[in-house]
């Protein structure tokens, strides 16, 4: 008796379960869902144009100039949503042409279906007075036109895109209508560019500042309204518990005028207490304490970095509970998300 052949739809249904309900922004390249999708390439028609789907929906992870090259050269980049993590650049070297029009080109293929990005680009390491090839617009530009992002996270910086030696333009996450998730490292709350771009952000409801500076800093209240941030559900701020002693505010009228304290008293008006992280009382905010492996005393900075581009690209940054962590990574473990 000769065996029976599966219906097509099943077959893809099958491959389609590779995929778990909530999957990370971008699958890597050890990962066992990458593999067995490149694998599935080489079977035969019908199963190589479905897992070459799924790859570039869900395995979109550009770690160097030569990878995103071959990503671009191969024009498979389909019109489904997806994510992205996104370092085509060495860790302290933007000042290449080449990749910035790669970046630029990527940008205009796929900006009208990118939903969910995380970049880890050296974007401090290229000032705009020394920008002597432009590039800063460049790159500038192509942020711009990703309209359609709804979850964002930028690992080494506050995604600085500044072209201009001392002007401050706006931020250019402030231009994404859709944008319900925001991740930054190291921005300073109590600037004008940063208060001002969240006043533009009517449709968030997370937010992830990791090692900020200004925490002490007063805020005036007109700066912070009631039409200030209407959607926020979650404000985590995280560092190291070292970071933490240096820029918390040291005593309570301090933080009562500090951009936390502001948030708070806009969301629990007449709430004379001053707790900052009940969320059972209404505040919106929490405190995330990193724990400094063994050894590593002095790298407050690489530790926050590598924390959250580990927990940005899982996905798993916007639910992380208000409690001291181990910084755990792996970006080369089969058995990784990153």
């Amino acid at each position: 008796m000769a065996p029976a052949d599966l219906p097509a739809e099943l077959i893809l249904q099958i491959i389609e379960c590779l995929i778990p309900s909530n999957p990370p922004v971008a699958f890597g390249t050890t990962h066992l869902v990458t593999r067995t999708l490149l694998s599935l390439t080489l079977v035969c028609r019908l199963v190589s144009c479905t897992a070459r789907q799924l790859l570039i929906k869900h395995c979109l992870h550009i770690d160097s100039e030569d990878r995103l090259d071959r990503l671009l050269q191969q024009s498979v980049l389909s019109a489904t949503r997806r994510g992205l993590f996104l370092s085509p650049f060495p860790v302290d070297n933007l000042d290449i042409p080449s990749t910035v029009r790669q970046v630029d080109r990527l940008s205009s293929i796929i900006h009208r279906n990118l939903t969910r990005l995380v970049i880890d680009m050296p974007l401090r390491y290229l000032y705009p007075e020394d920008d002597h090839q432009q590039l800063r617009p460049v790159l500038r530009a192509a942020f711009a036109r990703m309209i359609m992002l709804e979850e964002f996270c930028s690992v080494r910086d506050e995604l600085y895109l500044s072209t201009v030696e001392g002007r401050q333009e706006p931020a250019i996450w402030s231009f994404w209508p859709r944008l319900q998730r925001l991740a930054l490292y190291n921005v300073a709350i109590e600037s004008s560019q940063f208060l001002e771009g969240l006043r533009q952000c009517s449709s968030l409801t997370h937010l992830v500042l990791v090692r900020p500076d200004g925490l002490a800093e007063e805020i005036s209240p007109r700066q912070i309204g009631s039409d200030f941030l209407p959607s926020l559900q979650r404000l985590i701020i995280v560092n190291t518990a070292p970071g933490f002693l240096h820029s918390t505010p040291f005593d309570q009228r301090k933080w009562e005028e500090s951009f936390v304290g502001r948030l708070h008293a806009l969301r629990c008006p007449g709430d004379g207490e001053g707790g900052d992280s009940d969320s059972e009382n209404g505040s919106v905010a929490s405190y995330l304490s990193l724990r400094i492996p063994f050894g590593r005393d002095d790298d407050d900075i690489e530790i926050c970095q590598e924390w959250l581009a580990a927990q940005a690209i899982t996905g798993t940054l916007w639910g992380v509970s208000d409690d001291h962590q181990t910084l755990v990574y792996n970006y080369s473990s089969s058995n990784s998300a990153v």
